[in-house]
């Protein structure tokens, strides 16, 4: 069995500590780099753009988000 397998299941709260932080910090670096990016000086235009992105990709993806359940 690999090491990070068997430190996996012997150590399962742990794991999904470092996981559920990495989520957190993958979300943090994804939105920084939107207010970076992402029309940084209109605030409002950006997160209306941003939501109408996001709106785009879930339609054309039918609104199918089996894979977050």
């Amino acid at each position: 069995m690999k090491p990070y397998r068997r430190f996996k299941k012997k150590h399962r709260l742990v794991h999904i500590i470092i996981v559920a932080i990495a989520i957190v910090m993958l979300w943090r670096g994804v939105w920084g780099l939107l207010d970076t990016y992402l029309l940084p000086n209109n605030e409002v235009a950006s997160y209306l753009v941003g939501a109408l992105i996001a709106l785009a990709i879930l339609f054309f993806d039918d609104f199918h988000l089996k894979e977050l359940e």
